[in-house]
């Protein structure tokens, strides 16, 4: 799966899919982080549905976190965060 191909055909399970074929590390996981913008309403407004979907283990101590967002600016339309 390349890049393009996962913002072309984008589900919640895109993301986990490209990762897991890219990064041996990464582990699904499907853990909802909406409470933590609780007080954040610019978040709150343009963003929903808010989840973790996975991590991995990188070389020197390196982690990711990857989330992804519903969001209603057509800009970010599908968005995954890579943290």
């Amino acid at each position: 799966m390349t890049i393009k191909t996962l913002i072309e055909n984008f589900s919640i399970n895109a993301p986990k899919d490209y990762f897991r074929e890219k990064i041996h590390t990464f582990k699904p996981d499907d853990e909802n982080y909406e409470y933590l913008f609780d007080e954040d309403e610019w978040i709150n407004g343009n963003y929903a549905e808010i989840v973790k979907i996975g991590e991995a283990d990188l070389t020197n101590s390196v982690d990711i976190i990857v989330f992804s967002a519903k969001t209603s600016l057509t800009k970010y339309q599908n968005v995954t965060l890579i943290v």
